[in-house]
This record gives structure tokens, sequence and C-alpha cells, in this order.
């Protein structure tokens, strides 16, 4: 992950801290998530510290040698890929993840409340509100779900929101916002206070996830149906928010363990299609964000071509954005 910051810091890329987070031990998550935040800039001010290019090229050769890679991993071997987090024993499977809601109590409250109705959680090691079922079961009927204390979430997906570190009072895009589980998070660590808006173009996903906004007691979010990435209302609020997220389309390649059959499903000439509209998107979340704002790019692939190669283009069109590693903004909140 990477960041980029307002002024007078000296700033270098990595390879996606967050993406290392799945990668190492201690951090299971389907999306593998090599994320990149960026803080705007004024124009005149330059950049300290730009980014220089090393994977322009990347495209439709370098998709292809990827995927052949990809497509030699066995189903055995995708949780060493991903990074399995303490997996617990065979019998049971791998353990579920959740997410503490800031907005109806803090950890003490949410592992009570699930302890009462025998289900026992441990902490995440990388999400700091996260919680790690013991063993595998549902808590959808659990009265700490039903009350909105704890919502369903891979831990990658909550470090993402903790990368947006949106506070109190800000005005907040979602931009691909889906099923809303980001944009709850977000919404979470706002108390409640200032705006977050969850775009997508697909209309009826959007409908569906005030439910689960309205489950957490979340007030502060509304949705944003989009025709497109170039949708009038992008022009309309060009330059007023103070975080812009975007959970990019993608592979899906980060998630090999749940969907292991996507590796035959994607090929080279799909991936090099995607890239072209990851850049496409990313270049007009930006227009949202305003100066001395955070842009956060995320996908849930491993691909490089989707990752650095969409962010090292982004930036090479864009002198008023640095970056940043985003283990500096992990290492602040912790």
């Amino acid at each position: 992950g990477v960041v980029i910051r307002q002024q007078g810091e000296v700033v270098e890329a990595e390879a996606g801290a967050h993406a290392t987070a799945h990668q190492a031990p201690g951090a299971e998550a389907a999306g593998c998530l090599p994320p990149a935040r960026w803080h705007h800039r004024h124009r005149q001010q330059g950049c300290i510290g730009r980014i220089k290019p090393q994977a322009a090229g990347l495209g439709l050769a370098a998709a292809g040698i990827e995927l052949q890679q990809l497509q030699g991993i066995t189903a055995d071997e995708v949780p060493g890929l991903i990074g399995a987090r303490h997996p617990v024993p065979a019998a049971h499977g791998a353990a579920g993840q959740q997410k503490q809601n800031h907005g109806e109590g803090r950890a003490g409250l949410a592992i009570a409340a699930l302890h009462r109705q025998g289900i026992e959680t441990e902490p995440m090691r990388y999400a700091r509100d996260g919680l790690r079922l013991k063993r595998r079961l549902s808590i959808v009927t659990s009265q700490a779900f039903q009350d909105g204390l704890v919502e369903i979430q891979d831990e990658g997906s909550q470090l993402v929101a903790a990368l947006v570190d949106a506070q109190p009072g800000m005005q907040v895009a979602d931009y691909c916002a889906g099923a809303g589980g980001k944009t709850l998070a977000i919404a979470a660590q706002m108390a409640n206070n200032g705006r977050v808006i969850a775009c997508d173009v697909l209309a009826n996903r959007l409908k569906r996830s005030t439910e689960r906004f309205r489950r957490a007691g979340l007030h502060n979010i509304q949705t944003q149906p989009l025709a497109s990435e170039n949708d009038k209302w992008v022009k309309r609020h060009k330059g007023t928010f103070d975080r812009v997220l975007v959970d990019a389309p993608c592979s899906g390649f980060g998630t090999l363990r749940r969907n292991p059959d996507l590796k035959w499903r994607q090929n080279a000439q799909g991936v090099a299609e995607l890239t072209v509209k990851q850049r496409s998107i990313l270049a007009a979340a930006a227009t949202l964000v305003k100066p001395g704002g955070r842009l956060v790019y995320a996908t849930c692939t491993i691909l490089e071509a989707e990752n650095r190669g969409v962010v090292e283009a982004f930036l090479a069109r864009h002198a008023e954005m640095e970056l940043v590693p985003a283990k500096e903004i992990f290492g602040k909140e912790r």
C-alpha cells in the first residue's frame, strides 16, 4: 500500500503494505489487497520524492505470465499464498471473521454478547477492532449480530477501511461501494458525525446495503447510484471530499482460497481490459478529492498489472499527487 502526503516529507513506493499484511503469517483474509493511498496536494507546490514508474509496460503479456503462474497453484497451496492466520483444526475448517461496529459498542460489549450465546472469539492480528471466531459457525442469528454490535467482514477489508482513516465531521466517498461493507466500516469510524456517500453503478446492490447500515445504527450514510465512473454527479462534486475510496472491480485473484476456479475463468485479455477500466475509475474518482484530502486505491487481486501498474500509470499523469508507504498510517494507529 502506498500513501500520498500533502507536503514537506520525502515519499517512497512500496509493493503494497496491505498485500504484505495478507501474505505474511497472521493476515487471514480472502482479499489480498495492495491499496494505494494518496494525499491530494496543490499542484503549484510540486511533488516531493515522486515515484519513478518501473512497470509501465505491464499489460497483456505480463498478465499472461502471472496467470500462467497462478494456474499451476493447487487448492491446497492457496492458503499459503493468501497467508492464513492461525487456522483452527481441520475438523472445524477456517474460522469466520467479524467487524465490531464502533457506533454500537466497543470490543468488550461485542465479546460479552457473543460469549453469552456460546460464541468464543479472539482478536485479529492486524485489524484493530476485528474479532475472529475460534470455530466455524454462523453468527447471523446471534443477538450481537441482530443488534448491530458486529458485522461479518474479512480482515483485509477492515484494513482498507483503516487506511481511509475517516474522522468525525469529514466528507467521504466510497466510489465502488458494492454491498457496502467498507462503507459501513468507514461510517463507524466517524461515529455518525459527517457524511459517507456510497456510490456504485449497481443500484440494486446499493439498495440492499441500506439494511446493513440500519442494523448497525449508522445514519451518516447516503447512497448514490452512478450511470458510469464519469456520471454527472461526479462532475458536480469535484474537489469536495476529504477521503475517497476506490475498491476497484478486478480479477479477484486475491480470493483464490475461497474461489479456486477463478484461475481457470480469467484470462490475460480479460485482465488487460480490467486494467483499462481500473485506470478510468481511479482517474474519475480522483477528481472528487479536495486539496489536502486522501485517495485510497484497493483491489482483491494479487496481479501486479491491476495494482502497481494502475497506481504508477495514475501517478505519471497526476503531478499533484505523491506516494507515501501505507505502513506509516498503520504505525500511527497502533
